[in-house]
């Protein structure tokens, strides 16, 4: 007890003199305002630094979202494309339907049956393109949906896929239909039609072959599918044509002036 009293009586004194001698000096305010300028350095460094971060950060999620954006324009116009070449090969077998249909209604047409065949057959093919929606699927699973900054865009692609997968619910349904006119055309064939491939005559690797006409004149049951895959046919067009690729068009024009915007 008494050490600390004596140790007391000894510093007291001293800090005493240290504070008298400041003061007099003007000390005291001169170290206040370093103190301060330090401090205030300090302060100004982590406010920069959190700054340079923070435009780091921003400016990586700028470059992932424009490797994003301009990926998802590649699938829209993969997509856009496979249209197109879906609306063709629809366009074709509507146009065997037709043919078919034609030979059902006027007895006395002279087709061979080469040619017969193939419309037959081509008239049940399911021929139709689906999107896979890779960019979109990706950017889902990891996250990253967050990184577009367009409210717009995000909006658009959503009802740009459930669009299409709604209506291929819809048109799932159908294919059994379709396939079982396939299935009938061959069972009025005689002998073992070769497959045709792209690029190759049917006629020539089918010349052997022939229909049973009296068979395919009273089946009833496929001169209703033939009619029904007909009209089918015409609405898968015409959602491509007036649905799917201006809705493709439109999402590319929306994403590439976001482009122009965020770069």
């Amino acid at each position: 007890m008494s050490r600390w009293h004596d140790y007391q009586l000894t510093m007291i004194p001293f800090f005493r003199k240290i504070r008298y001698k400041l003061a007099q000096d003007n000390q005291l305010f001169k170290y206040s305002r370093y103190a301060i300028g330090e401090i205030a350095l300090v302060v100004v460094g982590i406010l920069i630094a959190l700054q340079i971060n923070t435009w780091n950060e921003n400016r990586k999620n700028v470059i992932e979202e424009t490797i994003i954006l301009k990926n998802l324009i590649e699938d829209l116009k993969a997509d856009i494309k496979g249209y197109n070449q879906a609306i063709y090969w629809l366009k074709y077998r509507q146009a065997n339907i037709d043919s078919v249909l034609m030979v059902l209604n006027d007895s006395i047409a002279r087709v061979d049956d080469a040619n017969l065949a193939h419309w037959l057959i081509t008239s049940g093919y399911i021929l139709d393109y689906t999107p896979v929606y890779p960019t979109y699927t990706e950017i889902i699973g990891s996250g990253k949906l967050s990184l577009i900054q367009s409210v717009r865009i995000k909006k658009d692609l959503a009802d740009y896929k459930s669009n299409f997968d709604n209506d291929l619910r819809v048109f799932s349904a159908y294919d059994e239909g379709i396939k079982r006119i396939e299935f009938k055309a061959l069972s009025l064939i005689k002998g073992s039609p070769k497959a045709q491939f792209y690029g190759q005559d049917y006629k020539s690797l089918n010349k052997n072959i022939s229909i049973d006409r009296s068979k395919l004149e009273s089946d009833e049951e496929l001169a209703s599918l033939l009619k029904h895959n007909a009209y089918h046919t015409q609405v898968e067009i015409n959602l491509k044509i007036l649905e799917y690729i201006p809705m493709a068009d439109s999402l590319i024009a929306t994403i590439e002036k976001e482009l122009i915007k965020i770069q």
